[in-house]
């Protein structure tokens, strides 16, 4: 096995709008993540208090890497939401080694 990793609590990632895939003319943002309670908390800025938005890690969430956005360091958060309905969020880190 790959053994455990340090899990990171923050951090800034960039990404698309939910659904997006880096083939339209959909734009990338750079938001700082804090994860919190079962979930992983947006911000427009590191020193924001007011979050940008919120998503539930549930043990349906899955994580998938992803070379079609063009960008380096890309993966697709999949996040079920009811039914077999799964919402797609592009993400982008900063390093191979802020990916992983």
């Amino acid at each position: 096995g790959r053994g455990l990793k340090q899990l990171k609590l923050n951090g800034s990632l960039a990404k698309l709008p939910f659904g997006s895939t880096g083939r339209t003319m959909a734009r990338w943002k750079t938001r700082f993540f804090r994860l919190e309670g079962g979930g992983l908390i947006y911000y427009a800025r590191e020193e924001d208090s007011k979050p940008k938005g919120q998503l539930v890690l549930a043990p349906s969430t899955h994580i998938r890497d992803s070379a079609a956005t063009g960008r380096a360091h890309c993966f697709n958060l999949l996040l079920r939401q009811g039914g077999n309905r799964t919402m797609s969020l592009a993400l982008s880190a900063q390093s191979g080694n802020e990916k992983e």
